[in-house]
């Protein structure tokens, strides 16, 4: 079932994995939203609680106690009700916003905040949708503090996000041991373009390259050379191909090589 940008209630899009309640998980239990609108897609970020059963062993020395208690259990188990927060990741073309707004705001009603944060150029562009939809007050984030903000994190928090690829290799991919001095580094932000960015500090980089050929073009090309417009099925065509029967490669150059 596909949706139309109108927002008249239709059917989300095949972008956006049905059934819903799949893809927005917990939204019920959702404490806080972002939002970053690009040229290409919507990326929407939400906290929430999950709630779950967790259980607890608590075990017994016995040693120094009579022969007679032998028959008592070494253990004892308890099943506890655990609250954790999780964070959830979407995305979808912005063609569907309104759509999506749509279904977000039928969602909202347990929600603790009024305001949404939301970067990338879109939160300009959809302002004023995205208030009138959601009652939600919009405020605006600079997208290059964000991205660098969110990647430091990453590199400093989250086990094997950064690795070292060699082809020859096994394995290919050598991850590296979280290490609290990630700096200096180049990060490479592939979009509907591409920024190459170098950060030298928590809040010092600087924009020291990019190119207009990234997503989009994939994308655009993408949907002359094949039958398909949607962002998702051209990812899933293009990891079913074999770039090396169009590619140029150095043995056609230099020969040799099967």
């Amino acid at each position: 079932a596909r949706g139309g940008s109108g927002g008249s209630g239709d059917s989300l899009d095949k972008s956006i994995t049905l059934p819903p309640d799949e893809i927005f998980r917990n939204l019920e239990n959702a404490k806080r939203f972002a939002i970053d609108i690009g040229g290409s897609l919507t990326k929407l970020a939400y906290y929430s609680t999950v709630q779950h059963k967790v259980a607890r062993v608590r075990s017994f020395d016995y040693s120094g106690k009579d022969a007679e208690q032998d028959h008592e259990p070494p253990y004892e188990v308890s099943v506890q009700e655990e609250v954790t927060a999780r964070l959830h990741f979407v995305k979808f073309e912005n063609t569907y916003i309104e759509a999506c707004l749509d279904f977000i705001k039928d969602h909202l009603v347990s929600t603790e905040t009024k305001v949404i944060q939301a970067t990338g150029g879109g939160a300009y562009r959809f302002k004023d949708l995205i208030e009138e939809k959601l009652q939600l007050r919009v405020d605006k984030e600079d997208v290059m503090t964000c991205l660098i903000k969110g990647c430091n994190f990453v590199l400093k928090n989250i086990p094997h996000e950064a690795f070292v690829y060699q082809k020859d290799s096994d394995p290919e991919f050598r991850f590296q041991t979280n290490h609290p001095n990630i700096f200096p580094y180049l990060l490479v932000n592939i979009g509907s373009g591409v920024s190459i960015v170098k950060v030298e500090t928590e809040d010092r980089f600087e924009w020291v390259g990019g190119s207009s050929i990234g997503g989009g073009t994939f994308w655009g090309l993408g949907a002359l050379l094949t039958k398909t417009k949607k962002f998702d099925e051209l990812l899933h065509l293009a990891s079913k191909g074999q770039h090396r029967n169009v590619d140029m490669l150095v043995q056609d150059i230099y020969g040799g090589g099967p």
